[in-house]
């Protein structure tokens, strides 16, 4: 199983928030997506969930071009994807939360996985309305939400943003069970050392391009935040061009 981005292109009217990007990941495996804000990674996560188009370039899940395929219908296939500020139904309780979700067509189904299994806390409070969970306790139910659907990939985006650090902890936890039983993660992220803990490999994006690439090794983790650090470092301007 495996979801390829080729030379993927998209923004919003004329800018371009991703330029000629390509990423590939794959069963078993935790894609980690670094960059800093405006780097282009929320932009990318929406064009490959299907709801931003592309410009130029193809997305590939399980060797089907699904590039013109419509969101509902790559989430449905099994191409999962929690976006950014806990998207779950507020005035619903825990379990009817659980509930909404279409589960796929036979064949098209992921690792049959349990998410009060990965999410044991959820189990406590089924009966709870969903706002009135904790910022991470929103966060666990977005993502098993997704599950229920039985994904083959998951396309998270920041499920970091807001989480006390416990929790945190907690969540990438869960994210790495999730690899091990099968499923292909790509996880978007700044927070650095929580991230690198659980991938298997990782991409730098900055101005919407790839800055580079590893896979988790004795440098790796060094080499990244040097590739982070100088990224965040504005240019030097040379003296001629300012009149000095």
């Amino acid at each position: 199983m495996s979801l390829d981005v080729r030379h993927v292109t998209a923004g919003y009217g004329q800018v371009m928030a991703v330029n000629d990007v390509s990423i590939h990941a794959e069963a078993g495996k935790v894609l980690a997506l670094l960059g800093h804000n405006g780097a282009g990674k929320t932009t990318l996560v929406r064009t490959i969930s299907g709801l931003l188009p592309m410009r130029q370039g193809e997305i590939v899940f399980e060797g089907e071009d699904i590039s013109k395929v419509p969101a509902h219908q790559r989430a449905t296939s099994g191409l999962g994807t929690v976006l950014d500020g806990k998207r779950i139904f507020h005035s619903q309780t825990v379990v009817e939360n659980l509930r909404l979700p279409k589960i796929p067509r036979s064949g098209q189904v992921g690792p049959n996985i349990d998410p009060l299994e990965i999410f044991p806390a959820l189990g406590q409070m089924l009966r709870r309305r969903a706002g009135a969970l904790s910022g991470g306790q929103q966060q666990m139910l977005a993502i098993a939400q997704v599950l229920q659907m039985r994904p083959r990939a998951l396309v998270l985006d920041e499920p970091s943003a807001g989480l006390a650090p416990a929790l945190i902890t907690e969540l990438f936890d869960a994210l790495r069970l999730l690899a091990d039983r099968g499923i292909a993660v790509v996880l978007v992220e700044q927070l650095l050392d929580q991230t690198l803990r659980v991938a298997d490999r990782a991409v730098v994006l900055s101005l919407g391009r790839v800055r580079g690439e590893w896979d988790m090794a004795a440098k790796a983790h060094e080499e990244i935040r040097d590739a982070l650090s100088v990224i965040d470092v504005e240019p030097e301007i040379p003296s001629e061009a300012i009149g000095g």
